[in-house]
């Protein structure tokens, strides 16, 4: 829906209710440019990657959600997903093979770190990368990585949130570039 900044804030209650009952994005124009959008807060996967019914949606980027909302979504689904500068990406089923190398690879890590501190991890486990002068940290689950820093960056929860030594993605077809 369009509406004029005039209109938005003349209304504001009215589209308010709009984006929160209807589930629309609100793109708020000034001089007939588009200069912002208002959204609603997301917490449900569901509604996420919910199908679009008009045109006009199509011509936007994915919606974007902050670190909050994803762990929200995050903590409601069974579904395997990564959170990649604000925008949520479902993960695939590894095939076969991909599980054959990363079986091997972690084998030989295992024995490798055996009486080492750093230690080998494999998928699925949610690394939060933290960026540099960046409040939201990415989420990802590499197919293997090596921990040298568990003592000092696991949360109560048991979520890593340092910097892995090593990381180690299998490349396949359905991998994002």
């Amino acid at each position: 829906m369009l509406v004029t900044a005039t209109d938005m804030k003349n209304s504001f209650g009215k589209y308010l209710k709009s984006v929160t009952n209807d589930n629309e994005d609100i793109i708020i124009t000034k001089n007939n440019e588009r200069v912002a959008r208002l959204v609603p807060y997301i917490t449900d996967i569901d509604k996420y990657f919910s199908i679009r019914e008009n045109a006009l949606d199509y011509q936007y980027e994915r919606r974007k959600v902050s670190y909050e909302e994803f762990m929200q979504i995050y903590e409601k689904s069974d579904s395997r997903m990564e959170f990649i500068n604000g925008e949520i990406f479902l993960l695939a089923s590894p095939n076969i093979f991909h599980q054959e190398i990363l079986g091997d690879l972690y084998l030989l890590f295992k024995q490798y770190f055996k009486e080492k501190k750093c230690k080998p991890y494999l998928a699925p486990f949610d690394v939060h990368f933290k960026k540099q002068n960046i409040k939201d940290p990415d989420v990802m689950q590499p197919d293997l990585i090596v921990l040298c820093d568990i003592d000092n960056n696991v949360t109560v929860k048991g979520r890593y949130m340092g910097t892995p030594a090593l990381t180690l993605e299998i490349l396949s077809p359905s991998t994002k570039t």
